[in-house]
């Protein structure tokens, strides 16, 4: 790559493809409706054989693998290739198998029942694709239902998928960028925008890049004010517009726990200004947060959990840091989850506790309380999971490094005891095949573990919330 700073501005129109075709916009929740009860002939053409994968080349290869680590929050997130169905095919890109599970074990009511296999068309690859990494974005909405971003690489564009169940899916829109990567979805009142970078193989350079829509259907690509080589992070709605963070691919690695991180601010998820960030460590966010007041940011350095806060992004402080005795050690960046009493829920580790695991408690999003946390079975991980009405479901690894380990699914009313759900044959299958689990999203009425298989396919396992 030469020496000679790129214009962004420039980089980026070789890049921009043909906008979607244009029509009166809908609301988020109209266009889910709609795209469920879609004829079979306005579904997405075959796409054809899978093609051979794309590989990062020159020096930032290594480090955009870090959007792939900070990203991978709850809301996972993911862009594929995709084969999608013919014009004689179903208008569903995917199909459910499988019987459904019990509502309920012995007196203890089950929070999410009618679970079962989507097996879709979907295939988590895309230009530039991380190694071990998944890729695909898959999001619950504020608004009710889903939506997914999936790379088509045979026709190089990004393809965005809408659902009102988590079962069906139907293509509805089309980024309006080539080599689209798309690493964070926030939504907000109806505006849904989605960040991330493009990247060009050839050229071995990145564009930070937002996207917004109202309807998921039709879609504006804003080039942010960054040099080359520099990709959003994470995107979170605020009470006064969005804020983003990112930084720059080329002077970070896998390995470095230090990042010079970018901020950026849009009133609209369309108009995009830099600040400053004073204040701010050099440290990965765990989670970036919002309240009433603006931002919170919480981080791990050197085994003290702090919180960081700021009205717009532009100056933080430290507002609250965990206990400083020196024989313990703690961790946090579990998932994000809210309890049925409105508190906010992670989990970690702490040294000074037996079983290790504790659970992180907030009700204002900035000052933690830390207790032992009651995982049953023992060994169970809580590495993903989402807040659904009466509680919270986790899909796991239970029995963790035992031989009997295996995929589960867990149930918890308060984040502190967890049950495990009954297995059916369609849990079982789950377990069985090998597939991995890499995110679990809801809308309150659905829940959708996004699933992956040993040949890079997607599936999805959705249950029905009870409560």
């Amino acid at each position: 790559m030469s020496g000679e700073r790129q214009d962004p501005e420039q980089v980026i129109r070789d890049w921009l493809a043909d906008s979607a075709p244009d029509r009166a916009p809908a609301s988020l929740r109209e266009t889910l409706e709609d795209v469920t009860t879609r004829p079979a002939g306005n579904s997405r053409e075959q796409l054809g054989a899978r093609l051979p994968r794309l590989r990062l080349a020159g020096g930032i290869a290594a480090a955009l693998a870090i959007l792939a680590v900070v990203s991978s929050s709850v809301y996972i997130h993911a862009t594929s290739n995709v084969a999608g169905p013919s014009a004689a095919e179903s208008a569903s890109l995917a199909t459910p198998v499988g019987p459904t599970a019990t509502a309920s074990v012995g007196s203890e009511k089950q929070l999410v029942g009618d679970w079962h296999l989507v097996d879709t068309q979907m295939v988590d690859d895309q230009p530039g694709a991380f190694s071990q990494s998944m890729v695909t974005r898959v999001v619950g909405l504020s608004s009710g239902g889903f939506a997914a971003f999936v790379f088509d690489q045979a026709h190089d564009e990004t393809v965005v998928y809408g659902s009102s169940d988590g079962t069906t899916w139907t293509s509805v829109g089309v980024l309006p960028t080539k080599h689209a990567t798309v690493t964070s979805v926030t939504d907000k009142s109806g505006t849904v925008v989605a960040a991330g970078y493009a990247y060009d193989n050839a050229a071995d350079t990145a564009v930070a890049i937002a996207w917004v829509s109202s309807d998921l259907r039709t879609w504006h690509a804003s080039v942010l004010p960054a040099s080359i080589n520099v990709g959003v992070d994470m995107v979170a709605a605020g009470p006064g517009g969005f804020l983003a963070y990112g930084h720059d691919l080329t002077q970070q690695s896998p390995g470095n726990a230090t990042p010079s991180l970018l901020f950026w601010t849009s009133a609209d998820g369309t108009t995009w200004r830099t600040v400053a960030g004073t204040g701010y460590p050099n440290a990965w966010p765990y989670h970036l947060y919002t309240n009433a007041d603006g931002y919170v940011a919480i981080t791990n350095i050197s085994g003290r959990i702090q919180s960081w806060t700021s009205v717009d992004g532009a100056a933080w402080i430290q507002s609250w840091t965990s206990p400083t005795d020196s024989a313990s050690y703690y961790s946090i960046g579990g998932p994000d989850m809210t309890t049925p009493d409105g508190s906010r829920v992670m989990f970690g580790s702490a040294t000074n506790f037996s079983t290790n695991s504790v659970k992180w408690t907030s009700r204002d999003l900035v000052r933690w309380t830390m207790s032992p946390a009651q995982i049953t079975p023992i060994g169970t991980d809580i590495g993903q999971a989402a807040s659904i009405p009466g509680g919270l479901v986790s899909a796991s690894w239970c029995d963790y490094g035992q031989a009997t380990a295996a995929f589960c699914l867990i149930t918890s009313s308060d984040g502190r005891a967890w049950q495990q759900v009954p297995v059916t044959s369609t849990l079982a299958r789950v377990a069985d095949s090998g597939m991995s689990s890499w995110g679990i999203v809801s809308d309150g009425a659905h829940v959708v573990v996004v699933l992956h298989d040993n040949g890079d396919g997607i599936h999805f396992l959705v249950g029905t919330t009870l409560r």
